[in-house]
């Protein structure tokens, strides 16, 4: 089923101008950091980190951690689709995990795909202009509960 799934993905990829090694990249565990001063759910908050689980039917899910420095203010889940169209990297929300509650979303966000290989994808936001550069890692990793530790 999940190369059936691959091969779908890898037609569209064609049909739509994107090479089919750009999704096949996508597939998998990313993570990345940010530094911004923010406030979640009212707290400060300067570190956000998140890992995006890219799934090969089209689904995924991204961990958000927010840190004041060392310190771990708050979590958020968030359920979408993703998919590659015209070489622009897209999700669509469907649902949000927050303080024990979850909620549905249908929100779409698109981001420019920069680079992508292996071991690294970078795109930036189309809504923000955020560049987010994030490093491939197994499915082991996790985020820390301090922004001290790695």
């Amino acid at each position: 089923m999940r190369a059936l799934v691959l091969v779908a993905l890898a037609f569209f990829a064609v049909a739509f101008g994107a090479s089919a090694a750009t999704l096949k990249d996508l597939v998998g565990r990313w993570t990345t950091e940010l530094r911004e001063e923010e406030t979640f759910a009212g707290e400060p908050y300067n570190i956000r980190r998140q890992i995006e689980v890219n799934r090969a039917d089209g689904t995924k899910t991204v961990t958000f951690r927010f840190y004041d420095n060392c310190r771990m203010v708050g979590e958020l889940v968030n359920h979408a689709t993703w998919g590659v169209t015209n070489k622009v990297y897209w999700m669509r929300c469907t649902s949000i995990e927050q303080g024990g509650r979850t909620t549905t979303c249908s929100t779409l966000q698109e981001h420019d795909i920069q680079a992508v290989d292996d071991k690294s994808l970078t795109y930036v936001s189309r809504a923000r202009g955020t560049v987010y550069r994030h490093t491939r890692v197994d499915e082991t990793f996790s985020l820390p509960g301090s922004a001290c530790t790695s």
